[in-house]
C-alpha cells in the first residue's frame, strides 16, 4: 500500500520521515500514517501553535535552564531538559490563548 506524499498538516494525520537509502548518498521522504486519534490531535494542535510558540519561547529560555539549574542537572542534559520545559510553557501559553481569542487568536499569534 502506497501513502500519498502530504506533508504533515492540520489534520494531523500524516508525518513525513526522511529515510536514508542504501546506498548512503541518495534520502527521500516517506509519509507515515498517524493512526493514535490523541497523538493525531497533539500533532495536529502543534501544528496549528507552531508560530505562537516560536513567537513566544523566548521569554522561556532562562526558566528553562533555571530550572535544570535547581534541579542540579548535569550540564550535557540540562539543555534537553531546558528545550522540553520550553516547549510545555510555549505550547501551554500558545493553546489556552487561542482557546480564550478564538478566531482572533490569529492576529495575535499568527
Amino acid at each position: 500500500m502506497s501513502l500519498p506524499d502530504k506533508p504533515l498538516g492540520t489534520d494531523g494525520t500524516f508525518l513525513d520521515i526522511l529515510h536514508p537509502q542504501p546506498s548512503g548518498n541518495d534520502h527521500s521522504m516517506v509519509s507515515a500514517a498517524v493512526t493514535h486519534t490523541h497523538i493525531a490531535a497533539w500533532l495536529s494542535n502543534l501544528t496549528v501553535c507552531g508560530f505562537g510558540i516560536y513567537m513566544i519561547h523566548y521569554f522561556f529560555v532562562f526558566l528553562g535552564y533555571d530550572i535544570g539549574a535547581l534541579l542540579h542537572i548535569i550540564a550535557p542534559l540540562r539543555i534537553p531538559f531546558s528545550a522540553i520545559v520550553i516547549l510545555v510553557c510555549s505550547w501551554c501559553i500558545v493553546a489556552a490563548l487561542r482557546r480564550l481569542l478564538g478566531h482572533r487568536a490569529v492576529y495575535f499569534l499568527g
